[in-house]
């Protein structure tokens, strides 16, 4: 790849790619119109909001079945012992976990 410095991929499915010489570059984006600008944000809240609503309706369906209670029971233990190692970090480096601990 004659040209290319570098390729940096992101988790955000982004990439960039730097160019020798010129460095990153990126293309000319597409110029909207405010009403095309409305609209476009509009259609991304609402497909936001569609997947909140479809995550929900899942996690309701888990609690009726009784699989969302199964899933809690299996991973408690798993989740006490993140947080006891958490505690204990915290305990080392001298930050007061009082708080912390009667909030259960």
């Amino acid at each position: 790849m004659k040209g290319i410095e570098k390729v940096v991929k992101h988790q955000s499915k982004k990439i960039e790619i730097y160019f020798n010489f010129i460095g990153n570059y990126e293309p000319p984006k597409e110029e909207l119109t405010e009403e095309e600008e409305r609209l476009k944000i509009e259609e991304e809240k609402r497909k936001i909001k569609e997947r909140k609503d479809r995550l929900h309706q899942n996690y309701l369906k888990r609690k009726v079945n009784g699989k969302q209670q199964e899933y809690e029971e299996r991973y408690k233990a798993r989740r006490e012992q993140r947080k006891q190692e958490k505690l204990k970090v915290l305990k080392r480096a001298g930050i007061q976990v009082n708080k912390l601990e009667k909030r259960d």
